[in-house]
């Protein structure tokens, strides 16, 4: 089945690289898999563009959905064995942003190995919409992201709000002024936009969108804008007592939110992540 795994990457990255070093094997090998799956089943699964790279083909993607059945299958069947000899057992996806997988699932996870052993823990890292997106597709069984959210499957973990930082005392920070430069962490940019969207007109030629706290704070220092970060990465990131940190208008508060995969049978596996979770947020 070790196919699957790797066909059903390569169909979320888009490149054979990237697959293969997310999977920790050689590029020939994860080229060798797909273009043998390809003769085997006398299809081509993806059109191959250097400009554009990987993309499925229409026969490709039905492919896709009944590959990802497969291996929820796998799962399942692997769960169930365990189950049958009082054991939890399996694999659980998880899909998370970087600052939660920091601050939250590094003990999640070692309480919960402790527990289970026998469970294999996938973990992918992303933004808010990254997750969404990885939901969507089936890729991840569980996601923890920021709203805006549909609540249907999942749960709320906190509430949290959106601030500013900068090198000046004054207060607030207005983000619709086009004449500041605004540099965001991606965790909570989304929410920033989605609710200026929705609000005000506003001009984002002047902003800048970082992968990480640090760098946010390196870059108020240094005078390049105005961060804007949530309070909870920033209560988690190491800043200066010299950089000032002030409200925003409009007012933003974004939630942080676990959410399971609608079309993911829910398993006692996740149950059980999810109870661990829960005490450790």
């Amino acid at each position: 089945m070790h196919w699957i795994k790797i066909f059903i990457m390569v169909a979320r990255t888009g490149s054979f690289t990237q697959t293969a070093a997310e999977m920790y094997i050689s590029q020939p090998s994860v080229s060798k898999s797909i273009h043998n799956l390809e003769a085997e089943l006398n299809v081509k699964l993806f059109i191959r563009d250097r400009k554009n790279g990987l993309s499925l083909t229409d026969t490709g993607k039905k492919v896709l959905k009944t590959a990802q059945q497969l291996s929820e299958d796998e799962n399942l069947l692997l769960q169930t064995a365990f189950e049958a000899n009082h054991q939890l057992g399996g694999r659980l996806r998880i899909g998370s942003l970087p600052i939660i997988s920091t601050t939250v699932l590094a003990k999640v996870f070692g309480i919960f190995k402790a527990q289970y052993p026998l469970v294999e823990i996938e973990l992918t890292e992303g933004n808010a919409r990254d997750i969404k997106q990885l939901l969507q597709d089936n890729a991840i069984d569980v996601g923890i992201t920021t709203s805006p959210n549909n609540l249907q499957n999942g749960q709320r973990l906190f509430t949290d709000h959106m601030v500013a930082l900068s090198a000046e005392s004054s207060e607030p920070v207005d983000l619709t002024d086009s004449e500041q430069t605004f540099i965001f962490c991606k965790a909570g940019a989304e929410t920033v936009i989605d609710t200026l969207n929705k609000k005000n007109n506003f001009n984002v030629n002047n902003w800048l969108i970082v992968d990480r706290g640090e760098t946010v704070v390196a870059m108020v220092e240094n005078n390049v804008g105005t961060g804007i970060i949530s309070n909870y990465v920033l209560e988690n990131t190491a800043h200066p007592s010299k950089i000032h940190v002030k409200t925003i208008l409009p007012k933003i508060d974004l939630d942080y939110d676990l959410l399971i995969s609608e079309n993911i049978k829910h398993t006692s596996l996740i149950s059980k992540f999810v109870e661990i979770l829960n005490t450790c947020k």
